[in-house]
């Protein structure tokens, strides 16, 4: 949990810098994925580049260079959305896989 990432050595400095922000949820109170993204939308601080990804997810290596490379190169940067449908944990080993893209659109 939060905890435990804020308490690592390796990430306390995100956390101490105010980085990471949370929004905890009785799920009693829950009204579905869809109003929890928008919640987490809400949690913007004004950051160059916003990201949602679910809790799941397991990053490969210099993922968030990869990703600023990539919406950088988008021909509708700096209002570039990108989106895609991540790979599952299966067959993982290291190199990944890179997930399917969804489809081009412009603004």
């Amino acid at each position: 949990g939060i905890d435990e990432f804020c308490t690592d050595e390796q990430f306390s400095q995100y956390c101490d810098a105010g980085q990471v922000r949370v929004l905890y949820v009785n799920e009693t109170e829950s009204l579905g994925p869809a109003m929890a993204r928008y919640y987490a939308s809400k949690l913007w601080g004004g950051e160059q580049f916003f990201m949602q990804a679910d809790s799941h997810l397991q990053f490969a290596v210099d993922w968030d260079k990869q990703y600023v490379e990539e919406v950088k190169a988008a021909s509708s940067y700096p209002k570039a959305v990108l989106s895609s449908y991540p790979p599952g944990f299966e067959g993982f080993h290291g190199g990944g896989t890179p997930g399917a893209k969804r489809c081009s659109v412009g603004f």
